[in-house]
């Protein structure tokens, strides 16, 4: 694989569940999270180049165009398995299986559940998923950078990837991989859903009223 497919792959990758919100939201339920790694992000109003434009791009992340994302939240790291029990315990979320080794089980990313069970642990915390753009720029910047951390070619120090030893890492390993805005795993691990609806259409064809459907999504 070249390093430009190396780069669109990544940039496909959405870890399993992150959560946002409206920027300003009173976090209650969070407050105890405020010193630790698990803390949300600000991310003001901006305006960046969403799309791909290299010569491998899909369709439908073409073309690049201008994309303004109001203000929101969004978790420092992936949501870990210890924080969905907790959701559990206190009856706000389903209970799921797991295989993972149970030496490092706690801080494993939350995976295998579906988006209405994701959907539900948000809901539960008073939040959301992100939707693509949002994600998008958490992970590009604001100024559309090819990877979270620049332009250099992802290795096994800036995330969890194919060939770096265990599938998944515990959330927040790799702080060489954070984004512009301090924000990890945004490449590599587990995949993670957004709240968009999947659709084929090149970005610009949708138009600036474009609403997916929330019957066909698609983790990124």
């Amino acid at each position: 694989m070249s390093p430009a497919q190396r780069h669109h792959t990544a940039l496909q990758r959405r870890t399993l569940l992150r959560r946002v919100a409206p920027l300003g939201l009173a976090w209650a339920t969070t407050l105890a999270q405020a010193s630790s790694p698990t803390a949300m992000v600000s991310i003001p109003e901006t305006t960046f180049v969403m799309g791909c434009e290299d010569e491998i791009c899909l369709d439908n992340t073409l073309p690049a165009a201008p994309v303004t994302v109001s203000a929101f939240e969004i978790d420092r790291t992936e949501v870990t398995r210890a924080q969905y029990d907790a959701c559990v315990a206190e009856g706000g979320c389903e209970a799921t299986t797991s295989t993972a080794d149970p030496a490092d089980w706690a801080e494993l990313p939350m995976t295998g559940m579906s988006f209405t069970e994701a959907s539900e642990y948000c809901a539960f915390l008073g939040a959301r998923l992100p939707t693509e753009a949002e994600w998008e720029l958490a992970a590009r910047g604001p100024n559309s950078q090819r990877f979270p951390w620049g332009d250099q070619t992802p290795d096994c120090s800036h995330a969890s990837l194919p060939g770096c030893g265990q599938p998944l890492a515990p959330v927040g390993t790799h702080p060489l991989g954070e984004s512009p805005y301090g924000i990890h795993d945004l490449v590599g691990n587990a995949l993670e859903l957004v709240s968009d609806g999947y659709d084929p259409t090149p970005f610009q064809a949708r138009g600036p009223s474009f609403t997916p459907s929330p019957l066909s999504l698609f983790m990124r």
